[in-house]
């Protein structure tokens, strides 16, 4: 299998929500010597903000720059919408007290 392959079943595992399998696959991608592409960290990243995994989202948007994979405009997008999610998840924690 070749990472074009990996990272559409990758894709298809987060889409169906085995986001655990698709980051077991990704494990599996790093034993068989591959590397990782761009489309593997944008997808890793997206699925698993998409799931509310913010941790592990960071997790391999972090691997991604440590390994020197430059982003791309997905990459930009998926940011914005993590951005997005960051802040809902940050507005929903707030307490707010009523005016006494």
């Amino acid at each position: 299998m070749d990472i074009v392959m990996y990272n559409t079943l990758t894709n298809q595992l987060g889409k169906v929500g085995k986001v655990e399998e698709a980051s077991r696959l990704f494990e599996q991608i790093i034993r068989s010597g591959m590397k990782p592409d761009v489309v593997t960290f944008n997808t890793l990243i997206n699925i698993n903000a998409k799931a509310g995994r913010l941790k592990e989202a960071d997790k391999y948007l972090r691997r991604r720059i440590a390994e020197g994979i430059a982003p791309n405009h997905a990459t930009e997008a998926i940011m914005i919408f993590l951005d997005k999610v960051i802040e809902k998840k940050k507005a929903a924690t707030q307490i707010s007290y009523p005016k006494i």
